[in-house]
């Protein structure tokens, strides 16, 4: 008898462990309640209601009624307690302070957007910054004591040695190099003491037109000096024996310049570019979101009063805005890189040239677009919120981890 209730009970053991596997949401969690303060057991947990999203593939939700908040006691969900920055006032998540709070403005957002970028860019490529910066470090002590060596050229060579003007090409690059900041710093004082009245100039300020003129000669004056002094080399016949280390010199001013130089216009070229392609999904970072996750969260439609996108700044409750987009551009912004194109089309997903409920299967009144609602409850607009996905796998708002959200493969 003891043998078989032992199996029996080793029996019940292994079909709630399976049970378990299959609803993980519903093994892990309880509901706290409000009033009292203390867990229900887990018999009423068995009891509670389960909804689904109509979206392929996104795993079972408990209900949250007013009065009682979802909690996770083993870290495997973890629903922050907060208000979602839409404004909804019947929210059960608490305060509406976030870790990361909505940008103020358009110019918030972005520099939000290229902070995350730039982060992603220094993880993916962590080795090519580590050789950039050593380069920059040997170019840097190399240009130290080239200036050295130049200084004591000017003092120790005679003009009469050598039969091109290599010592002045030498004294007007020395010249011109000591000079630069000093000469801009003037002509920046100058010009806050007539035009504003001696009010420095702050990051935001347009610089004035004189002092972009002035960068804009300096930064054409190195490359031509260089190649002046490229083609004075192949010129000269005496230099190499009757002054031969001002004819080295010369020859390392020009080849670490031209390298430098050549440096300079391929990362300038190549972050932008790089950038691009982050942003466009065909390269992601260390810390992206796996492939998919993007079809896991579900597709709701705006309201009339949905406040602005926490990636972007802007306005998600209609397709027009001040800056005269129009409702054929959106649909081709809302477009998201990353969803998987194989997924049967479900309620939520477009069809045609309309949007259909993911509650009702209805068509959606054209103006009003679909966002993406994470389980957080926060809304972004969906090409916002694929972008972001190729650089991060948290919620931009609360940083709520969606890989453990939504359980996918959870190793992080």
């Amino acid at each position: 008898m003891k043998s078989r209730s032992r199996a029996l009970s080793l029996c019940d053991s292994r079909r709630r462990r399976n049970t378990a596997a299959v609803f993980p949401f519903r093994r892990r969690s309880k509901l706290l309640d409000s009033a009292s303060g203390r867990f229900s057991s887990d018999d009423s947990i068995d009891g509670r209601r389960h909804v689904s999203s109509s979206n392929l593939g996104e795993p079972l939700l408990p209900t949250v009624t007013e009065g009682r908040a979802f909690e996770s006691f083993d870290n495997d969900v973890v629903l922050p307690r907060r208000r979602a920055h839409t404004g909804d006032e019947s929210n059960p998540f608490g305060s509406s302070d976030a870790l990361y709070p909505a940008p103020r403005s358009k110019e918030d957002a972005v520099q939000r957007m290229r902070t995350t970028l730039v982060s992603t860019l220094v993880h993916s490529y962590r080795c090519f910054v580590w050789v950039v910066v050593c380069l920059v470090v040997i170019l840097t002590v190399s240009y130290a004591a080239l200036f050295i060596w130049a200084l004591t050229e000017v003092i120790t060579v005679r003009r009469s040695d050598c039969d091109q003007p290599l010592l002045p090409w030498v004294e007007v690059y020395v010249f011109i190099t000591f000079l630069t900041d000093p000469l801009q710093s003037g002509l920046e004082w100058i010009y806050c003491r007539i035009a504003r009245g001696g009010r420095p100039l702050q990051d935001s300020d347009p610089l004035p037109s004189l002092l972009v003129l002035f960068r804009s000669l300096i930064s054409l004056f190195y490359p031509i000096w260089f190649g002046y002094g490229l083609h004075l080399i192949s010129l000269t016949r005496t230099c190499s024996r009757t002054a031969p280390s001002l004819y080295i010199l010369v020859q390392c001013f020009v080849w670490v310049g031209l390298l430098v130089w050549t440096l300079a216009l391929m990362t300038l070229l190549t972050v932008p570019l790089t950038l691009c392609l982050v942003k466009a999904g065909w390269i992601q970072g260390p810390e992206a979101a796996k492939k998919g996750i993007i079809n896991r969260i579900r597709l709701v439609s705006a309201g009339p009063d949905e406040g602005t996108c926490a990636i972007c700044a802007k306005d998600m409750s209609y397709y027009g805005d001040d800056d005269g987009t129009t409702r054929g551009d959106l649909l081709t912004f809302f477009s998201d890189h990353n969803e998987d194109s194989s997924a049967p089309p479900t309620g939520g997903f477009t069809s045609g040239e309309a949007f259909v409920s993911p509650i009702d299967g209805r068509y959606v009144e054209p103006r009003y677009p679909m966002l993406r609602e994470i389980i957080c409850g926060h809304h972004f607009h969906r090409a916002c919120l694929s972008r972001w996905l190729n650089t991060s796998h948290t919620c931009p708002v609360c940083h709520l981890n969606l890989h453990r959200a939504y359980d996918i493969n959870y190793d992080v």
